[in-house]
């Protein structure tokens, strides 16, 4: 049975909702919500939404009729791929 936690402002360090049925190397994938995405990549929404319809940011999967979230491997995936910013500008 899957467990859900929320992740909404105030639940500071909650985990992410384990997705059953859906298993990366043994382990259970984990969906986020638009706001915890946000919170974690440091972009707005109409940034995350540019980005990912120019098919630089994970898409979007389908919860229900409303609602929509990420898989947290592919947000975290995608951070790991992003440049770091050089720190020794003159």
């Amino acid at each position: 049975m899957s467990q859900r936690v929320d992740l909404r402002a105030g639940a500071a360090g909650a985990a992410p909702i384990p997705v059953e049925g859906s298993l990366i190397s043994g382990m259970a994938r984990s969906i986020i919500r638009g706001n915890d995405a946000d919170n974690l990549t440091g972009l707005s929404r109409s940034t995350r939404y540019r980005l990912e319809n120019l098919g630089q940011f994970p898409a979007r999967i389908k919860l229900s009729e409303r609602a929509s979230g990420y898989y947290l491997d592919e947000i975290q995936g995608w951070l790991a791929s992003r440049p770091r910013a050089n720190r020794n500008v003159a």
